[in-house]
C-alpha cells in the first residue's frame, strides 16, 4: 500500500469510526514480530493517537506470505467457531458483525497473539 492509499483509508475510518483524539498513521522498520502499534502521545495541552505500521522491509517474501496467511487463518477459524446451523445463518445481517469480532478475538488471545 503507498502512502497515498495508506491517507485515503485513514480519512476513511476517521469518517467512519472517529476516535477520541486526532489520528496520525506512519509506517516504519518496528519491533521484531510486531505488524503494527498504536501509542497515545500526551503533549502539554493536547494528545493525540499515533499509528505505526511495519513497513516490512527487513522481511523476504516467505515470511510476509507466512504472516498474511496466519492472520487469514484466524479470520477464516472466527468464521468457522461462530457458524450455526443454516437458518441462523441466513437470519445473520453481516458475515463480520459483533459476534465474529469476539470470536476473533478469542482465537488471538487463545493464540498468544494479543498483549
Amino acid at each position: 500500500m503507498n502512502g497515498q492509499q495508506l491517507s485515503r483509508l485513514v480519512r476513511r475510518l476517521q469518517l467512519l469510526a472517529p476516535a477520541m483524539y486526532p489520528i496520525s498513521v506512519t509506517t516504519s522498520k518496528i519491533r521484531e514480530g510486531w505488524y503494527g502499534a498504536c501509542q497515545i502521545i500526551k503533549r502539554k495541552d493536547s494528545k493525540r493517537i499515533k499509528i505505526t505500521i511495519n513497513s516490512f522491509d527487513q522481511y523476504t517474501r516467505e515470511e510476509l506470505v507466512d504472516i498474511l496467511q496466519t492472520q487469514i487463518l484466524i479470520h477464516e477459524y472466527a468464521h468457522a467457531t461462530q457458524w450455526r446451523d443454516s437458518r441462523q445463518e441466513e437470519e445473520r445481517s453481516s458475515d463480520h458483525d459483533s459476534e465474529f469480532g469476539i470470536h476473533y478475538a478469542r482465537i488471538y488471545k487463545l493464540l498468544g497473539m494479543s498483549d
